[in-house]
């Protein structure tokens, strides 16, 4: 009489399949949630640059005089200031702060300021400064 039913080697090999499926799958699951996470941290980052820049861009724009010193950008009333975890922008008492928890560089020169942060580059100017710096037009 035949009896029917799984042998103790062919349910120890379905247990070790079975193992190894999990263990794949708990791996792959684990990743997926570190790169959700690491992209969350970057789009976090990216929006705080973009606000600075924006900020930076309409103080640049409004401001007639630009001046510079190490990682520091004078404008009118305004004072930007660049280290190693983020830019910090000084309105008479107010300050607000930037954390982009990276190097950041700030420096300036005639009419433009120049922003490097990380490997990118910004270059932003200010119109008001620009053109007062030009020679006046002869007339013809």
């Amino acid at each position: 009489m035949k009896r029917s039913g799984f042998t103790i080697a062919e349910m120890l090999i379905t247990l070790s399949l079975i193992t190894v499926a999990m263990t794949l799958s708990s791996k792959l699951l684990s990743s997926v949630l570190r790169s959700q996470a690491r992209l969350a941290a970057a789009n976090y980052q990216a929006s705080v640059l973009d606000q600075a820049v924006h900020r930076l861009r309409i103080d640049l724009e409004s401001s007639p005089t630009l001046q510079t010193s190490a990682e520091t950008v004078q404008l009118s009333g305004v004072r930007w200031q660049a280290d190693s975890g983020g830019l910090t922008r000084m309105s008479g008492t107010q300050q607000e702060r930037f954390d982009l928890s990276t190097v950041v560089h700030l420096s300036a020169n005639a009419s433009v300021v120049v922003l490097r942060v990380g490997d990118a580059t910004w270059m932003l100017s200010a119109p008001v400064i620009a053109a007062a710096a030009l020679p006046p037009k002869e007339p013809r």
